[in-house]
């Protein structure tokens, strides 16, 4: 699943423009919420597989974001806000996102850190440590995407500005595959 279904219900979407509003919510919501949990799942099973904390997030997080993709889908939580139609899931989404992809660059920083300790007594190889180093610069740099592309949705910032973070992010977007 993961990462592979999201393509398709992108593309999807994609290729037909015209699809009803409903159709292309369903697209992009069941997209961004694929991509939502296979990051945190990812997260989740390589830097702490045996937390049950982390995995009752999870499951909360999943229940919530698709509890609202079906309210919006069944026109509950829609509105029109500062010049675009969405809904509370739309929202939520964009903060659910950006914290996962947080918290993933701070475990990956973490682990980076420990691993150049164990680099030092030579227990580990650089190039392993530095893939975690780059996970972690990906990751602030799509925090910071989303910094930009949520405070220009709301009129404070122009999405002018969003646009050189979206050629970095699109540039070095297989750093986070």
């Amino acid at each position: 699943c993961g990462a592979g279904t999201n393509a398709w219900f992108l593309i999807a979407a994609l290729l037909f423009p015209e699809a009803p509003p409903e159709i292309e919510i369903a697209l992009w919501g069941l997209s961004y919420l694929g991509l939502t949990m296979s990051l945190y799942i990812g997260v989740w099973r390589v830097f702490r597989p045996t937390s049950v904390i982390v995995r009752t997030i999870g499951l909360l997080l999943a229940v919530t974001l698709t509890t609202l993709l079906v309210t919006e889908l069944a026109g509950i939580n829609r509105g029109f806000y500062h010049g675009v139609w969405k809904g509370l899931y739309d929202e939520v989404q964009v903060y659910a996102i950006t914290a996962t992809m947080a918290w993933a660059g701070i475990e990956s920083a973490l682990y980076y850190r420990d691993l150049r300790r164990q680099i030092a007594l030579g227990l580990s190889e650089s190039g392993f440590a530095a893939r975690f180093r780059l996970w972690s610069y990906a990751s602030v740099a799509w925090v910071l995407f989303h910094v930009f592309l949520f405070s220009g949705r709301h009129g404070m910032l122009s999405l002018e500005f969003a646009r050189p973070a979206m050629t970095f992010l699109a540039l070095n977007g297989s750093v986070l595959i």
